[in-house]
């Protein structure tokens, strides 16, 4: 294909872009506030404890280290494949929070 072409190529394609842009704007305007979907408390309760935070995980690895299990903590963290804690995957902090609470269990936490 021709520079030419591939040229043409690009730019139709910029304008089927330029189109839905376009027409994403339109609805938007059509309908200014989306309805938003609300939660009901039982709905939050089950997130936060099926969930566990970025802040709940640090504070229970910060005990879990200053119970003297800093290599422990950290081998835990390197399981997910990587070297700090806020490197974690949002969707594998609750794993990540039963394995620590496991090895808490062994020392009492």
């Amino acid at each position: 294909m021709s520079q030419m072409k591939k040229a043409l190529v690009v730019a139709e394609d910029l304008e089927r872009v330029a189109g839905s842009i376009r027409d994403l704007v339109a609805a938007l305007h059509s309908n200014p506030e989306p309805v938003k979907p609300t939660e009901t408390k039982a709905e939050e309760k089950v997130k936060s404890d099926s969930q566990p935070t970025l802040e709940e995980l640090r504070a229970l690895l910060r005990t879990l280290a200053e119970q003297g299990k800093t290599a422990d903590v950290k081998a835990l963290i390197q399981t997910f494949g990587v070297e700090r804690l806020t490197d974690v995957p949002k969707d594998q902090y609750a794993a990540l929070h039963t394995q620590a609470k496991a090895l808490a269990a062994k020392g009492d936490v």
